[in-house]
């Protein structure tokens, strides 16, 4: 080769713009010569050799960094994993214990759940975990009401957990009443997971990896079993069972919901191996609360929620089992509603009272509490009491009959009756509405109230707008309101039986049930009258409104209407309608006195007349004045002065109550047109919004059912139907006697025919 050698600077220039990579500086030019002990003069052959060389040996420690670089990597990767690696799992303790269970919820609970101490089961158990279990295994819905520490919502927890470790659900669903009720229950059942002994010596698949997070979410990623990611979640509303092979709750989900909460729609769940499913099982846990209870608004939304989005969470033509433990708070609350078999016979409602039927010998009831209150006064304990219990047990416990047999406390109380009837001494209230899932029969002992779903019930083979072929009159009420009218029309026999032929508001609402607020679809205040010059009544002051709607719907539509009596077609017009003066005493009068149907209506006030108060049938008439069943007009001031009627009413609520209760057939029942229950929500959740307490006076010495609003219930069809009742008095209408009914007319000799009238008669009641 031959040796070529340049000047130093030349080289530099010539290797920068030959463009072979890195230029390089007369600095480290400088350097370079000095380490190959060059001078002025350049080996080129021997620089460029040298430079290939340092770029080789250059790469070459690059490569082995790198190389160091990655294998402790992976070995920083080999220890965590080792660190987070679970495996192996243990074995299962007990195969056959475990197996045992598969088919058997109650056994499972007793197995795995039950506490320590706790009593041998009732029938009435027996029965609810037979119910729960053939619905998660072979579908169907189960609503569920016990009394108050009878472990319902323990069982349910229990179900959940066995459905999801047999795998005969993937999905469970849970809704309470706020997502927050919703996720304590879910905290319950990863409690059970982690700390029931033999839940986690037979179900290792399942606990053994929630065991090793160790209450750290933060771990769920990383964790492996055996080279093998679990894809465990473990959230506040969420848990995923871990993926393990052969494992039956393997990705198995609970994942929890408020019952009001917008993403319950359209669940669904995509696991570790791509499989995409929906729920199938759907626990709702007393989805409701005081507040919604008390609320028609808001039980008819989570009535919605529940047929519709809760129904439909198993997808397309896939129907979801749904089991729902709950309270009855309120009368014909959501929980009432669902277990009714009437209304929702699908749900298999079970209602369970702690007492069955009542002791029969109160008096040596009386006796017992008195005894006991004074020494429990005294300070003297309960000995004096308990052992007249014990001489009297028979006597005092005839009669009775209890739920659960081995419910008491020991040594205070020897018997579940005695139990039962310390509970109910110590609050009548909370007794009905906790114990005996019967809220009604806590607003006072002697009264029994009518419910929605009872009045709802109420119907008769009448369409709408017909009546009866007996029918004598025809009266109405209208109950005025800012927003609305509303009104309702009574026809009635003599003996004041009752039909309503038809009800309703103006202006008419788009549906059928709504309750009364500020956003009704449809106002007085948003009405416009036809024409070109018309304007909307909301532009007039409120006593023009009212007197409009007053006009629209008395003077041209109710007082025109003509009836044709069913059978001999006889033609009919309302005799009298009453209109509720409440804040619009002048307008309603004024109204009146210049309709042309004047006669015919008749301005009125309702008073609920206290116990403490005279009665009004107990007034002494004065001249002019018209008094009659707890109803007074009184005499007209003026020649031309328009009268008016007040009338009592505690008297006419009660007096409703009766005709509601009254059986078809019986003088003075109550019925309603033709239709379906749901058809007539609104006014039998209306003529069910008050309740009554009976109170007696000792000045007058009168006892009176005293009636008061419920909270957030709306009463304005009530209004109107005990206002016809009482035109229906100022008509003539009466119950009959007990008197009267016992005497029964002479037949006369020789005629064993009925009259057709009785015969028709007959048959519509029948329908």
């Amino acid at each position: 080769m031959v040796k070529v050698e340049i000047e130093a600077g030349e080289l530099l220039r010539e290797i920068n713009e030959a463009g072979l990579g890195k230029s390089i500086d007369e600095r480290t030019l400088r350097r370079h010569r000095k380490e190959l002990g060059l001078g002025k003069l350049v080996d080129v052959g021997a620089y460029l050799s040298h430079l290939v060389e340092r770029d080789q040996a250059r790469r070459t420690s690059a490569n082995t960094y790198e190389a160091k670089k990655a294998k402790a990597a992976e070995r920083s990767n080999q220890a965590t994993r080792k660190g987070q690696d679970i495996g192996p799992l243990p074995s299962i303790l007990d195969p056959e214990r475990r197996e045992a269970c598969r088919f058997d919820l109650r056994l499972f609970f007793d197995t795995y759940i039950k506490p320590d101490g706790f009593f041998a089961w009732s029938l009435d158990h027996l029965r609810v975990f037979q119910t729960m279990q053939d619905a998660i295994l072979n579908g169907g819905h189960f609503a569920l009401a016990m009394p108050r520490g009878s472990g319902k919502t323990t069982i349910t927890e229990a179900a959940a957990l066995w459905a999801i470790l047999f795998g005969h659900v993937k999905f469970v669903v849970v809704l309470g009443a706020t997502a927050e009720k919703a996720e304590d229950l879910l905290e319950t059942i990863k409690t059970y997971l982690v700390a029931k002994e033999k839940l986690v010596e037979d179900f290792p698949e399942a606990c053994y990896p929630i065991i090793r997070l160790e209450g750290q979410p933060n771990r769920c990623r990383g964790q492996h079993c055996e080279g093998e990611r679990t894809h465990i979640g473990w959230h506040a509303n969420e848990l995923i069972f871990p993926t393990i092979e052969e494992s039956e709750s393997s990705g198995a989900i609970i994942r929890t919901f408020g019952i009001t909460a917008k993403g319950i729609r359209g669940q669904k769940y995509t696991n570790a191996n791509g499989d995409t499913f929906r729920p199938g099982l759907a626990l709702l846990d007393d989805p409701q609360d005081d507040e919604s209870a008390s609320n028609p608004a808001q039980v008819k939304k989570r009535e919605k929620t529940i047929n519709g989005t809760v129904m439909g969470l198993g997808g397309p033509g896939k129907p979801i089992t749904a089991i729902m433990p709950c309270t009855v708070i309120y009368p014909d609350d959501l929980a009432a509603r669902y277990l009714n078999r009437k209304l929702y016979p699908e749900w298999q409602g079970i209602l369970i009272q702690m007492v069955k039927s009542f002791p029969a010998n109160e008096a040596l009831w009386e006796e017992y509490f008195g005894t006991l209150r004074e020494d429990l006064e005294a300070g003297r304990g309960r000995k004096r009491a308990l052992a007249f219990y014990r001489q009297n047990r028979q006597a005092m416990d005839e009669g009775a009959e209890v739920y659960w047999t081995s419910r008491f406390d020991p040594p205070n109380e020897i018997s579940a009756i005695q139990h039962a009837m310390h509970l109910r001494d110590r609050d009548p209230g909370t007794f009905a509405a906790e114990y005996q899932n019967d809220p009604t029969s806590g607003d006072s002992v002697d009264i029994v109230l009518v419910t929605a779903a009872e009045i709802a019930a109420k119907v008769h083979s009448y369409k709408r707008h017909q009546i009866p072929n007996d029918a004598e009159k025809i009266v109405g009420y209208v109950d005025v309101q800012l927003r609305l009218l509303y009104y309702a029309l009574v026809a009635f026999r003599g003996d004041f039986t009752g039909h309503i032929p038809d009800y309703g508001t103006w202006p008419e609402q788009p549906t059928k049930y709504f309750v009364y607020n500020p956003k009704l679809a449809r106002t007085i205040q948003a009405h416009k009258p036809e024409g070109p010059s018309a304007i909307k009544l909301g532009n007039l002051s409120e006593e023009a409104q009212i007197r409009q709607a007053l006009e629209i719907l008395v003077n041209q539509d109710l007082m025109l209407r003509k009836w044709n009596r069913e059978g001999d077609g006889a033609e009919f017009q309302i005799d009298l309608l009453m209109i509720d003066m409440g804040n619009w005493t002048n307008v309603v009068k004024q109204f009146i006195a210049e309709s042309p149907f004047r006669a015919r209506l008749m301005p009125n006030k309702g008073r609920g007349v206290t116990a403490k108060e005279k009665k009004i049938s107990e007034a002494t008439k004065k001249p002019g004045e018209e008094i009659g069943e707890e109803w007074i007009v009184p005499r007209a001031r003026g020649r031309n002065a328009l009268r008016h009627l007040i009338h009592d009413t505690n008297h006419w609520k009660s007096a409703v109550q009766n005709r509601w209760k009254s059986p078809i057939g019986q003088p003075g029942c109550l019925t309603i047109y033709q239709g379906k229950p749901q058809e007539h929500r609104m006014i039998s959740e209306h003529c069910s919004a008050e309740y009554a307490q009976r109170m007696t006076s000792e000045t007058s010495g009168n006892t009176v059912d005293e009636w008061s609003l419920r909270p957030n219930r709306d009463n304005h069809l009530l209004d109107c139907v005990v206002g016809s009742h009482v035109a229906g008095s100022r008509k003539g209408c009466a119950v009959p006697s007990a008197d009267m009914l016992a005497a029964k007319p002479k037949k006369k000799r020789g005629s064993g025919k009925k009259k057709l009238s009785e015969i028709r008669r007959q048959k519509q009641m029948g329908r």
